[in-house]
């Protein structure tokens, strides 16, 4: 794998994805997430890593150089855009549906940049953007659930 940090790659996509999502109140990479959602952060974009596949045979690819052999690695980095607190099915969505378009409009912009999300060794970009409801409370910490609509974002990013 190129020599890119887990932090390096959720700070870069953050940074590059936060600018581009018109209304977007708050932005927090790996490094800086928080517990809750105040309300004063919403629409809030959150970025993580979710894991990544390693493949030791991709030495032998079409990508190898003078038999330099590259190892290709898939990092997975889920990027949550929390819209709001459930309230109104009708009105949670209508404002989901157009978070999803600019969210998805701000990743397609993205995925045109040289070098992909500004770091080098990036080589491609698969993504799925799907709702979610997201849950704060309750559980085993005791008190009310809150619950929030929102969309995330699951990049494939193929570094090497």
């Amino acid at each position: 794998m190129a020599n890119i940090t887990i932090i390096q790659v959720c700070n870069a996509v953050n940074d590059t994805l936060a600018p581009l999502i018109t209304g977007l109140k708050r932005s927090q990479s790996m490094d800086e997430l928080t517990e809750d959602y105040p309300s004063t952060d919403l629409p809030l974009l959150q970025t993580y890593w979710q894991g990544q596949d390693v493949d030791p045979h991709s030495v032998n690819s079409n990508r190898t150089t003078f038999k330099g052999g590259v190892i290709t690695t898939v990092m997975t980095i889920n990027a949550d855009l929390i819209v709001r607190q459930r309230s109104q099915l009708t009105e949670d969505y209508t404002e989901l549906a157009s978070f999803s378009e600019l969210f998805d409009q701000a990743i397609a912009a993205s995925s045109i940049l040289q070098p992909l999300f500004g770091l080098t060794g990036l080589k491609g970009l698969n993504y799925r953007l799907e709702p979610v409801t997201f849950q704060r409370g309750g559980g085993s910490e005791g008190g009310p659930s809150i619950l929030y609509v929102g969309v995330r974002a699951i990049l494939s990013l193929r570094i090497f």
